[in-house]
């Protein structure tokens, strides 16, 4: 988990600089879906799509992120609603 953490660190610099990084939103979403957190993936996926529109890919992560959400609310759990 550390180095997703660092990497985290290094996007979100990047992301300060260059914020219509398209790629650098969607792989902070992806790091966010890997370490079990899709909460934390909904905005980038959602800056993601603003930036590239015609890629079909974020609406469904997102979509599945929304699901995980919901689920875990369903079973009472806050996993991943944590943030």
């Amino acid at each position: 988990l550390k180095d997703f953490d660092n990497a985290q660190l290094d996007l979100a610099a990047a992301l300060d600089y260059a914020p219509d990084t398209a790629d650098a939103w969607m792989l902070q979403a992806q790091i966010a879906i890997a370490t079990k957190k899709p909460a934390d993936a909904i905005d980038p996926l959602n800056r993601y799509a603003a930036l590239k529109p015609a890629d079909t890919n974020a609406p469904q992560l997102l979509a599945l992120c929304e699901q995980a959400l919901y689920k875990a609310r369903r079973e009472g759990g806050n996993k991943a609603l944590q943030g």
